[in-house]
């Protein structure tokens, strides 16, 4: 009974919390001063070295706005954004692999016996997408946003395996839920953030895995992968909060970044009474060029192509066209990155293990186990950066990565280690 007591009452704390934050995300926008929320078209365009001094700014929007409020976590390999990941390392056990003369005895032993090191490629889709966001800019102070935003996230990741029959999908997991980011508008507490989630996730091994050779190679009826003890889908609602401390040095070229949060999972066969069910840790490094909105509109007539293509890739990235390229917004001025990017990254990710104890393989169930199941993961990636004139992530980024632990992916967490580098080309929004 004190168990539950104190179950209801996290869970009470937890509501009340996510309410009120949820509240003040809506109510605050009404207080803001209606002058700092003027439309930019209003405000002149200038030369630099004529203007005032850059000058704080709020405001607030529907949908996307391009001011970031909680950055994404680069290392993260289960946070939602687009991106791709191709490497080779040792088949998932079960997996079965293309033979020679399917239809003769033992083909089902030959297809699933060891061959080597496959190639896999590890998709992502999806994304933090904002609903509303209420934002506090001091040009002087610090890059990133101040205030809330709230968003929706949905993201599927999947696992192929190149070399397995079928090119087969050896494992899905779907997301969908939402996130509010927080960080603070009073001088000095700006480089803390803070992102609280809730979301439900389904994870489903794929069908090529689970089957055995003859559901493709041999005209025999399908047969369970005998390597697999059972069949479940896992799923799982969680809330996730993570908590992150930002800092520039070195005139605001280099950055670094330290985080850290948990999961509470719920309403799953997977047996959460340990808390939390998931934790992570993790580190950024960050190299940034700068060009404070002074982007020639031509590296002049006697360059090169590279020189050119160069000054096109630095002008895109600001957003200014190019007969305005010189001129920026006074008043919303502030220190830009520039348009190419260097970070290097780790995160170690924790999630509780457990074991089958159930007698019925037809309703698996679970039992937590004496620890947890780890993943490290390290990148290092180059960015170019598609918008400078905020504060937005937006970017693309050509990465190297070092995966190594169990595997981060859903119910394959029970079956499979990964050690690999793998290359990677990663969009995040």
């Amino acid at each position: 009974m004190a168990f539950l007591e104190l179950e209801k009452a996290r869970r009470f704390t937890w509501g009340r919390v996510l309410a009120a934050l949820s509240f003040l995300s809506l109510a605050w926008p009404a207080l803001a001063d209606a002058a700092e929320s003027a439309d930019d078209d209003a405000r002149p365009l200038v030369v630099p070295g004529t203007a005032r001094a850059p000058q704080p700014f709020s405001s607030f929007e529907w949908g996307s706005t391009g001011e970031t409020i909680f950055e994404h976590t680069r290392a993260g390999l289960r946070d939602p954004h687009f991106g791709m990941r191709l490497y080779r390392d040792n088949p998932v056990p079960g997996t079965l692999h293309e033979i020679g003369n399917p239809t003769a005895p033992g083909s089902d032993a030959r297809a699933g016996a060891p061959d080597g090191p496959h190639r896999f490629w590890d998709v992502s889709f999806g994304e933090r997408m904002p609903v509303f966001t209420w934002y506090d800019v001091d040009p002087q102070r610090a890059r990133y946003a101040r205030g809330l935003q709230v968003n929706i996230d949905a993201a599927a990741f999947m696992l192929l395996d190149f070399d397995s029959q079928s090119l087969g999908v050896i494992d899905t997991d779907f997301r969908i839920g939402g996130s509010l980011d927080f960080r603070p508008w009073w001088d000095g507490w700006e480089r803390l953030s803070l992102s609280v989630g809730f979301f439900h996730e389904s994870t489903h091994l794929g069908d090529e895995y689970v089957l055995s050779a003859a559901t493709i190679q041999g005209d025999a009826a399908p047969v369970a992968n005998a390597l697999l003890p059972y069949r479940a889908n896992p799923s799982f609602e969680a809330v996730p909060v993570t908590l992150s401390f930002d800092y520039p040095f070195a005139g605001n070229h280099l950055s670094v970044r330290a985080y850290g949060g948990a999961s509470a999972l719920f309403a799953s066969a997977l047996p959460n009474e340990a808390y939390p069910s998931e934790w992570r840790a993790g580190a950024e490094l960050r190299w940034t060029s700068q060009d404070d909105g002074n982007v020639s509109a031509s590296p002049g007539p006697d360059a090169g192509v590279v020189d050119n293509l160069a000054a096109t890739l630095k002008r895109r990235s600001t957003g200014v066209r190019r007969d305005q390229a010189v001129a920026v917004r006074a008043d919303r001025a502030r220190e830009r990155r520039g348009a190419f990017g260097l970070e290097a990254a780790y995160e170690l990710l924790g999630k509780r293990q457990y074991v089958h104890a159930g007698p019925n393989a037809r309703a698996a169930t679970f039992s937590a186990g004496s620890g947890y199941w780890y993943v490290q993961h390290a990148m290092l990636m180059l960015l170019y950066n598609l918008d400078t004139a905020r504060s937005s992530s937006n970017a693309l980024g050509l990465s190297l990565d070092w995966i190594r632990g169990r595997s981060p992916f859903g119910q394959l967490t029970e079956y499979t280690r990964v050690e690999a580098l793998a290359v990677g080309l990663q969009y995040y929004w």
